[in-house]
């Protein structure tokens, strides 16, 4: 009744006298278990796998304009993980959705995208900010007439009232000297 323990591939997995099966690295080996005098034996496929221990993006931050994307990549370690797949997700999709690695940005607001290592779980994150585009400028007066000395104060509008930007550079075409 004694056992004789083999591996088809003792690269991949290795099996002791006593039928403990060791991974070494990813692969497949079939382990088997034959009967030393009687010539039967049985059988059992391992696959060895490597989980994924940590995950990075290729940015931490970004700043976007509404309508805008990004495409943020990642780097799973170790190198020989069999990891299958990362889940992006977004924790608020009105502000920003996100799909296979793509941002894209919909209404103002600040956002933490998440790419999830499918084997492991582990997480790397990019918290985005989405600003809106200023789209016009309206002023309280297009023309007036001044005499010297005399003063008016010209008021802007900005336009959308919730755009990220509302600093309002002013020149004049004749400034004094």
């Amino acid at each position: 009744k004694e056992i004789t323990w083999t591996s088809s591939d003792e690269s991949v997995a290795v099996v002791s006298e006593t039928g403990k099966i060791t991974a070494v690295k990813p692969g497949t080996a079939v382990i088997r278990a034959a009967s030393t005098t009687e010539g039967v034996y049985s059988e059992c496929t391992v696959n060895v796998k490597v989980k994924s221990e940590s995950i990075t993006l290729n940015k931490k931050e970004a700043t976007l304009y509404c309508g805008e994307t990004l495409t943020l990549s990642s780097e799973v370690l170790p190198e020989d993980n069999t990891n299958t797949g990362i889940v992006w997700t977004s924790e608020d999709e009105k502000i920003a959705s996100v799909k296979d690695g793509v941002v894209t940005a919909l209404t103002q607001g600040t956002v933490v995208i998440t790419a999830k290592t499918a084997d492991s779980g582990v997480t790397a994150t990019c918290t985005v900010t989405v600003k809106k585009h200023t789209e016009g400028i309206s002023l309280n007066s297009t023309s007036e007439t001044l005499y010297a000395g005399k003063n008016f104060r010209l008021t802007a509008d900005i336009k959308p009232a919730d755009a990220s930007n509302k600093n309002v550079i002013w020149a004049s075409s004749d400034p004094v000297v």
